[in-house]
């Protein structure tokens, strides 16, 4: 997982660099997102989007926890491409499940989600 120092918040964006890098990233990570966390049903999301550091960089994002459905999974065929799923507005809790994920692990691999 990137340690908070690869996750950054500004405005209405989460930005994770190296999203499946070693441990689960969760709402929960960062202290000072303790509270968003806890609400339900979660953050408003616009789109999710992934810009990879290596061919075949692959992330999978679930609901709330390990153990949430998968809302997407987001998997890039060559480092020039880029994908986004679209959530238009809809309330989740992301979670980086990176037991699924593959490559993602450099700081070249950035994963943003977007909020209202």
């Amino acid at each position: 997982m990137p340690s908070t120092s690869n996750v950054t918040f500004k405005q209405n964006i989460i930005s994770i660099a190296a999203p499946g890098a070693t441990t689960d990233w969760g709402l929960h990570t960062g202290s000072i997102t303790a509270d968003i966390n806890r609400l339900r049903p979660g953050i408003p999301i616009q789109r999710i989007e992934l810009s990879p550091g290596a061919s075949r960089d692959r992330v999978v994002i679930k609901n709330g926890s390990a153990s949430g459905v998968e809302m997407c999974r987001l998997e890039c065929g060559s480092s020039y491409d880029q994908k986004v799923e679209y959530f238009y507005g809809g309330r989740h809790r992301p979670y980086i499940d990176t037991s699924l994920c593959a490559h993602g692990k450099t700081t070249g691999s950035v994963l943003k989600i977007v909020m209202e």
